[in-house]
């Protein structure tokens, strides 16, 4: 879960994501898009690499590209 909300607070804002399920090789998180009218939104993170595909937001092949990235709220938290 800590991927999936860090990766919507980062690209999505006010997204909140409700639920993540597993589907073998990734997990499939999904939520709504907040603002005026809810929409919903959807992203996979691939359990080999930690990758990150999106249509919402930009997509990430390693988790490494996405905690490596200046200002991450998961790069912030990694060390604790």
């Amino acid at each position: 879960m800590t991927i999936a909300q860090c990766y919507s607070d980062v690209h999505l804002g006010s997204g909140k994501i409700s639920t993540i399920e597993d589907r073998g090789d990734h997990w499939l998180a999904s939520g709504k898009l907040g603002g005026y009218v809810a929409k919903p939104l959807a992203f996979s993170i691939s359990k080999p690499s930690g990758g990150i595909t999106s249509n919402v937001g930009p997509s990430y092949e390693a988790l490494s590209d996405f905690i490596d990235r200046p200002n991450t709220s998961l790069e912030r938290t990694r060390d604790r």
